[in-house]
């Protein structure tokens, strides 16, 4: 029995044509409604709360060993944390964006707004002080920075 034999049985074809049925049917809107049954898109006020805080006091952490400790081993042994902090808050700004965090839609926005007014006054602050700004992956920041220390001269031992 061939490959070509299996997909022309007549359970195949069934199959295929509830599939094909059930896409042309439902599409998004069959996916969304069972996406919202199973409680993936309620709001969670409070997990969002206790994820912005420990990413925010994370970030206080992160930033205090990097201005208490300025040998560059210490600030290039920080670049991975605060990349993934900074994927983190992406995610937090991701479940704004998808009105998942208050109990309202207008508190959603507000914050939504908070964060994109957040973002350009970051930019603005790394340019200023002459600090690599990517919006990338944790492996292109940390490769970023690594790039600096070398073109800034930092040493990295001793």
């Amino acid at each position: 029995m061939s490959l070509d034999d299996v997909s022309t049985t007549p359970a195949a074809q069934s199959e295929r044509s509830e599939v094909t049925a059930g896409a042309a049917q439902g599409g998004y809107g069959d996916l969304a409604r069972r996406v919202r049954d199973a409680g993936l898109m309620r709001r969670r006020p409070v997990a969002f709360t206790r994820n912005a805080s420990a990413v925010l006091a994370a970030l206080g952490m992160v930033i205090a060993v990097m201005l208490t400790h300025r040998h560059a081993c210490w600030l290039l042994a920080m670049t991975p944390v605060l990349a993934v902090l900074a994927n983190r808050t992406s995610f937090l700004g991701h479940d704004i964006g998808h009105l998942q965090v208050t109990r309202s839609s207008r508190g959603s926005r507000v914050l939504g707004l908070a964060f994109r007014r957040a973002q350009p006054l970051l930019r603005d602050f790394c340019d200023e002080h002459q600090i690599p700004y990517l919006e990338c992956s944790a492996l292109a920041a940390y490769a970023a920075a690594v790039k600096h220390m070398h073109r800034v001269g930092a040493t990295l031992r001793g």
